[in-house]
């Protein structure tokens, strides 16, 4: 299978790439192929893996794209609603707990559905171009050249989606319009990745654990006893000690303190700390926060 073709003229095809795996790497392998890659005059492979590492379902983050998506927030404010509903006699911590469930459930099973559809269309707008390209090979003509630019157009615009998601993912501070480095993010969303992970642990005996199971166990055991209360009353008397020591507040600025917060001051705040925010990561909770605020504010 040709593996470079030219941009310039799309009869010409070569077989100039050679693609190689680790050793260690070869037992590992399940399938690869060919793919059709955008921006690139040169094809990309597909490698599967079998790891044998099992993997959890990991942390749940709200993909603040939806809130752009019509058909998301009326479900979300359907779901915001009936919870709200069926939770009028409770307490109002309880019904802020449970709207943040029905938001989560819901957002998750619609996230899902359209990752669902966007992966379908990806692949289909892949086997078509590499379809097309064949026909292009061996006989070229203006009307597959416009389908295979159509077919590529329509999958750099699921590229340009993706690239959005490594962005925040890869908490860059800044992004710059029409910036489109996307293996500088992929090598910071993967360096965050390698922080965020524990290969090897030492015990308090100086034994090392570099099996993931055990490190696991291990840190269950030691956020188990973390945060289980202890009863130390030197602790206890060395926190009041220090506490009664600390300065006061006098009656003035006690009465100045005192009243409701209204949902304007709320997002008063929440203006200035959008206008200040430079991380991508904050102004995405900040804009779910500002949509949810005014369903969720009374």
């Amino acid at each position: 299978m040709y593996t470079w073709h030219s941009n310039i003229d799309r009869a010409i095809h070569c077989r100039l790439d050679f693609f190689v795996v680790s050793r260690h790497l070869r037992t590992s392998v399940l399938n690869s192929s060919i793919i059709s890659l955008i921006g690139s005059d040169h094809s990309g492979v597909s490698l599967e893996l079998q790891i044998g590492v099992a993997r959890g379902k990991g942390t749940w983050k709200l993909n603040t794209a939806l809130l752009d998506d019509p058909i998301y927030i009326e479900t979300i404010k359907s779901a915001i609603h009936s919870t709200v509903n069926s939770c009028r006699d409770k307490d109002p911590s309880f019904v802020w707990e449970a709207c943040k469930l029905s938001i989560r459930s819901a957002s998750i099973a619609y996230s899902k559905y359209l990752a669902i559809q966007r992966d379908c269309y990806e692949r289909f707008l892949i086997d078509r171009i590499s379809h097309l390209e064949q026909l292009q090979a061996n006989s070229p003509s203006e009307q597959c050249k416009d389908q295979l630019t159509d077919a590529r157009s329509a999958l750099n615009i699921i590229y340009d989606f993706k690239l959005k998601g490594i962005i925040i993912r890869s908490r860059a501070r800044w992004t710059e319009d029409g910036e489109k480095s996307t293996q500088y993010f992929l090598n910071l969303e993967k360096r965050n990745r390698t922080l965020n992970t524990i290969n090897e642990l030492v015990l308090e005996n100086n034994e090392v654990i570099k099996n993931p199971t055990d490190i696991l166990q291990e840190l269950e055991q030691f956020y188990k006893k973390l945060y289980t209360k202890r009863s130390d009353v030197m602790s206890e008397i060395f926190f009041m000690n220090t506490t009664l020591n600390h300065f006061k507040l006098s009656s003035e600025q006690q009465r100045s303190c005192e009243g409701k917060i209204s949902l304007e001051d709320c997002y008063i705040s929440l203006h200035s700390m959008l206008l200040k925010s430079h991380l991508v990561q904050m102004v995405c909770q900040l804009n779910f926060i500002r949509f949810s605020g005014r369903k969720l504010g009374s």
